[in-house]
């Protein structure tokens, strides 16, 4: 049966590679929907409209036909000055979209790229619903992995934890500026060496692809949640001795105890949960005193998932 697949953020860094990805097999039909117009969109539909509009079911319905829904949200923000946007973009507006589907009575296959920071520590085993995000956009992924919980049943969809991502086709502005930071010697380090799970692109595409190629075979599939990583995760004090030693960096690292980049991790929540405040440095600066680490889990290692050695 034909698929039609519905990228949620088509037009966004990682939504477009994923488009770029899905469109090697013919039988796929790709519909883009998202709130930004791109004229670069290759996919066969683009629906330039918030996704809680109503009126995207009917579309839905009259694009689909006989074809299997499978609905990949890669939209999300993770950076605002305003964290009401982050709410909205990662929690109210999927999840009125899933409402509305569901409310049609619209059968459909849902993947959730939600994000390894809904959680924290080393070797984290994910469940549904469990975590204990550092940051206002881990609480927000973690919240709609929750409302998928309660709302759809129990074998039509699937939560993906990805690390941050990075490889050919995707452009990690976050990592740009540490390069760039690392580059004034200006980059500040936790006394105590932290572990970051990173995931090359081609590794969430290897994920879907399973998932689609799992799908073809059966109509349903057990609800699982998986970290999708590379294959060793690596601090943060390595990438900068790496970078010092391919560009011949003099300046040294400078290391301040873990407890202040906790502290600092106490403020910014604060800042985002009290007042609604987000402020973009803070975030980056505390997520270096945590472990955001995880391995895949047995479904996607037994079906030969493609990982990588972090690279860049």
């Amino acid at each position: 049966m034909e698929n039609l697949i519905i990228i949620l953020g088509g037009n966004g860094r990682l939504g477009s590679c994923l488009i770029e990805y899905f469109l090697k097999n013919k039988n796929n039909t790709i519909v883009n929907i998202d709130m930004l117009e791109n004229e670069k969109s290759k996919a066969d539909i683009n629906l330039v409209c918030n996704i809680n509009q109503k009126s995207l079911t009917t579309d839905i319905q009259k694009i689909a036909g006989n074809k299997k829904i499978i609905i990949i949200n890669a939209s999300g923000l993770q950076h605002s000055f305003l964290t009401k946007n982050i709410d909205n973009a990662n929690f109210h507006s999927p999840k009125e979209f899933v409402e509305n589907l569901v409310s049609a009575d619209l059968k459909f296959f849902f993947v959730q790229i939600s994000s390894i920071s809904s959680t924290f520590g080393k070797e984290i085993i994910p469940e549904i619903g469990q975590g204990q995000p550092i940051n206002f956009y881990g609480e927000t992924k973690l919240k709609f992995e929750q409302f998928l919980s309660r709302f759809l049943p129990q074998e039509n969809y699937i939560i993906l934890r990805p690390g941050a991502f990075y490889g050919d086709n995707f452009k990690n502005q976050n990592f740009d500026k540490f390069i760039k930071l690392l580059q004034k010697g200006v980059f500040i380090f936790p006394s105590e060496k932290t572990y970051r799970s990173y995931t090359n692109i081609e590794t969430i595409s290897s994920a879907l692809q399973i998932i689609l190629d799992e799908l073809s075979f059966n109509s349903e599939l057990p609800v699982r949640i998986s970290n999708i990583t590379d294959t060793n995760s690596i601090s943060t004090l390595d990438l900068f001795f790496d970078y010092k030693k391919q560009s011949n960096h003099k300046k040294p690292p400078i290391i301040i105890p873990t407890f202040i980049f906790k502290f600092i991790s106490k403020l910014s929540y604060f800042l985002e949960t009290k007042l609604k405040i987000h402020i973009n440095l803070l975030t980056m600066i505390s997520e270096q005193g945590y472990d955001f680490t995880g391995e895949v889990d047995e479904f996607f290692e037994n079906q030969g998932i493609k990982r990588f050695e972090t690279k860049f």
